[in-house]
């Protein structure tokens, strides 16, 4: 999935850099290293270990149909790797280089197809858009930072971007965005309010629960 060797992303990390040279891509895949892929060539050893696998596979799938919907109107060059976090908190986070992570409990509250891909559209949105890249660079300039190796920058945009949040405008042009990936594929473009209720109704079980 990742596309390169282990060796090739170790060498990598150590390299020193200015901030402007970072490529999002190997960062990405840097980032990527972070979080190992449950689709193993290990026998799973329960049902959550097998089920997991089996989410992340489903997703990359739907994932790539997107990317290739896109076509020539995709801004990044990278391949898009979804990751699935174990959690059973429903969330879902776009990081550079094409990085996406989403729970088993964000995939166990959408209620379908159509609410996935909203979501993944969104996701993808912060990337295309270069929300996360850009936030990042200027945080790293903003704490002049502008010389560290891959690694330390790696580290440095998952602690920013976990505790970070985008800006409603942000948030309104990745919504736009995968709105408008919904109308021109074969999925129901009301999935993207859709996959809001669903959040909001898992929201109010849980408070009046």
């Amino acid at each position: 999935v990742i596309g390169k060797a282990p060796q090739a992303v170790d060498r990598s990390l150590s390299k020193v850099l200015p901030i402007d040279s970072v490529d999002e891509g190997e960062l990405g895949l840097s980032l990527l290293a972070k979080y190992p892929s449950k689709i193993t060539r290990d026998l799973p050893t329960n049902s959550t270990q097998l089920e997991e696998a089996r989410v992340e596979v489903y997703l990359n799938i739907l994932m790539s149909q997107l990317t290739s919907q896109l076509q020539k109107s995709r801004a990044k060059p990278f391949k898009y790797n979804v990751r699935v976090l174990s959690s059973n908190y429903p969330n879902a986070m776009a990081l550079p280089g094409g990085v996406i992570l989403v729970t088993m409990g964000l995939y166990k509250t959408l209620k379908s197809e159509s609410e996935i891909v909203a979501v993944l559209g969104h996701e993808l949105g912060h990337v295309e858009l270069s929300h996360c890249m850009s936030t990042v660079k200027f945080q790293l300039i903003t704490k002049k930072i502008l010389h560290s190796n891959l690694g330390e920058i790696a580290d440095f945009t998952q602690r920013f971007l976990f505790g970070h949040s985008f800006s409603k405008t942000q948030e309104d042009d990745a919504d736009a965005y995968g709105f408008q990936l919904l109308v021109n594929s074969q999925y129901d473009p009301s999935a993207l309010a859709l996959s809001f209720r669903s959040l909001l109704e898992q929201s109010k079980q849980k408070y009046e629960g």
